[in-house]
């Protein structure tokens, strides 16, 4: 008898601790991955969208998800509802590999029942196999068990039990239309309208980050003008390459899901960046152009894949119009939505080719050395 009660109470000294270090994380949860907020009305997220898009799936009510980069995290859900006509939640998150998103895409599909997903198809990383070292494929198994992973950290372990380090990784949001935009913060609005304020912005981390792409515009003039055009690969080899992640991340789910539409979108960046691959690497080029054409010709295939390209507008020649060589002001999102709408900017088998030309003379004919000249100007007036 003695022994035994011995053992039940070494067991219970055990299980208590083990019993409250487990249910304080279930209780407070801060990425809702078990349950919706228990406390307060107030809604706070985890600033990044690859821990807390398990929690957001769960736990909300949609139809329809924007599952971009940073090219489409400033897209409005209400303004697609509008446009393309489903209950839009967006789960874009900055910097996403394709193997990243497919895995919060498929969650999303398995999970609901998604009429709709607005994709944006970034040129990189398509073949990836291996998850970035952020990522924790184990929040989308469907295994409840294993979820406590994700707070097995000093930095969720600090807020759960101390209420410690909150704001590192979780901010209040108004809704989640656009959880993760950013168009609204100062520095990102001050790095718009024109050449002058990416040069003459006084805030450390705008003056390093615009250093960054103007000395990469004047870096390519000066290589293009010594004549030393960079040679990245082989074009069909690393097309094939590309292509198998293509088909593994991203046509895969498409095939798998015929009820579900796909509108996937070729984010439209600032001219120079195309311009600086057919001016300077030209393979890399030539390797977007067939990726673009497989792309379409699969949308001929499948009757649920819609790609929309927007290359050949003039809007991405005006540089008022970005804050770098990639980012667009997020009113083009807005638009980008309207022409969806109506299927302006589809490609199709027809217009493909006659699309590739245009994109292709407008890069060639971008005059590099005419914006590396102006900086230079610019530089020494400020």
């Amino acid at each position: 008898m003695k022994s035994k009660k011995i053992v039940f109470s070494f067991l219970i000294l055990v299980l208590i601790p083990i019993i409250f270090f487990f249910g304080m994380i279930f209780i407070k949860d801060p990425l809702k991955v078990f349950h919706q907020n228990w406390f307060g009305k107030n809604l706070y997220m985890n600033k990044h969208m690859y821990e807390q898009a398990p929690g957001i799936i769960k736990n909300n009510s949609f139809d329809s998800i924007i599952i971009g980069t940073s090219m489409l995290k400033n897209t409005l859900s209400a303004e697609a509802s509008k446009y393309i006509k489903g209950d839009f939640i967006n789960l874009s998150l900055s910097g996403g590999s394709h193997n990243e998103r497919s895995m919060i895409m498929n969650y999303a599909i398995q999970n609901k029942k998604i009429k709709n997903v607005i994709y944006s198809l970034d040129y990189y990383t398509y073949d990836f196999d291996n998850f970035p070292k952020r990522f924790s494929p184990f929040l989308f198994d469907n295994n409840i068990f294993n979820d406590f992973q994700i707070y097995m950290n000093d930095k969720y372990l600090k807020y759960i039990f101390f209420n410690l380090n909150k704001n590192k990784f979780n901010f209040k949001v108004s809704s989640l239309d656009r959880p993760l935009a950013d168009f609204n913060l100062k520095k990102n609005i001050d790095r718009f309208d024109g050449l002058e304020n990416w040069i003459n912005n006084k805030t450390p981390n705008n003056k390093v980050r615009n250093k960054k792409y103007l000395n990469l515009i004047k870096n390519t003039s000066k290589k293009i003008k010594q004549n030393k055009i960079k040679k990245l690969f082989d074009v069909d080899k690393e097309f094939k390459k590309q292509k198998k992640g293509i088909d593994k991340y991203v046509l895969n789910t498409v095939v798998k899901n015929p009820n579900t539409n796909f509108i996937c979108v070729f984010p439209p960046h600032y001219r120079f960046r195309f311009a600086r691959w057919a001016q300077y690497m030209p393979d890399k080029f030539e390797l977007n152009k067939k990726i673009i054409k497989y792309y379409v010709e699969k949308s001929s295939t499948y009757n649920n894949l819609k790609v929309y390209g927007f290359e050949d507008r003039n809007f991405l020649d005006k540089i008022e119009n970005y804050k770098d060589t990639a980012h667009y002001h997020y009113s083009i999102n807005a638009k980008m939505l309207k022409w969806i709408s109506k299927e302006n900017g589809l490609l199709t088998k027809d217009n493909i080719d006659e699309y590739l030309k245009i994109i292709e003379n407008k890069a060639l004919s971008f005059n590099i050395h005419k914006l590396s000249d102006k900086i230079n100007l610019l530089e020494k007036e400020f």
